[in-house]
């Protein structure tokens, strides 16, 4: 999954997912992204596909900017079948301890405090000219890419939940797969992804696998059951 907009929908009601209370009180909620989430979420993109340590970090102010640009453009688009979410913490909240993920808000309210945790996009797959042979080349298929959870908020069910709200989305636009890529050796990911019942499709052998023996890519696929 690696860093490569937004569409909004009919309502969707969600139920909601309880935390662990242990971990203090944490709010959470998954919705369309909207322009005021913009520094929070290439804050969150950059830094979990981009390093900040060595070299790399003489480019990394340069990188999260662009990531914000690119992600402003197609957020002001809106392209059809198209949606970034993302998961929110009320950093204002205050109370007893509690925990809780309410799917998508499709009002994509945004209230102040609000701090982005993760986010995922799911969209239409457009294959390249010299992806005519590619699995995805002769149908219309939803992919889900650019999944990225917040370091400190990572292994509480946040990256979990958004794959499940894309499913949500698929089922409501009338899509019966979704389709996603995992590197060969990113094990946490390829269990997460397992777990929600993603199976192989295909591995796919790219120009630095070849060349450089990195490792290959996975097309993960899931089939969704549609509502009568």
């Amino acid at each position: 999954m690696s860093y490569s907009g937004s569409r909004r929908s009919s309502s969707i009601s969600f139920p909601i997912w309880e935390g662990n209370p242990a971990a203090g009180r944490l709010t959470f909620r998954v919705r369309a992204a909207r322009s005021q989430d913009l520094n929070d979420l290439s804050e969150v993109l950059a830094s979990s596909f981009h390093r900040q340590d060595g070299w790399m970090g003489w480019f990394y102010p340069l990188l999260r900017f662009g990531i914000q640009e690119d992600l402003r453009s197609r957020l002001r688009i809106g392209e059809p079948n198209h949606l970034c979410l993302v998961a929110v913490e009320n950093r204002s909240s205050t109370g007893s301890v509690h925990s809780e993920l309410t799917w998508i808000d499709r009002s994509g309210f945004f209230q102040p405090g609000d701090m982005i945790v993760g986010t995922v996009e799911v969209g239409l797959r457009i294959p390249t000219l010299w992806q005519w042979c590619h699995p995805l080349a002769s149908k219309r298929a939803l992919y889900i890419s650019n999944l990225a959870v917040r370091t400190t908020h990572r292994r509480q069910g946040v990256g979990r939940h958004l794959l499940l709200a894309c499913e949500q989305v698929a089922q409501n636009w009338g899509f019966s797969e979704l389709y996603l890529h995992v590197l060969e050796d990113n094990q946490p990911a390829r269990a997460l992804y397992e777990g929600l019942g993603y199976r192989v499709e295909q591995a796919e052998w790219g120009l630095e696998s070849r060349l450089w023996r990195h490792p290959q890519q996975l097309l993960l696929r899931k089939q969704l059951t549609l509502s009568s």
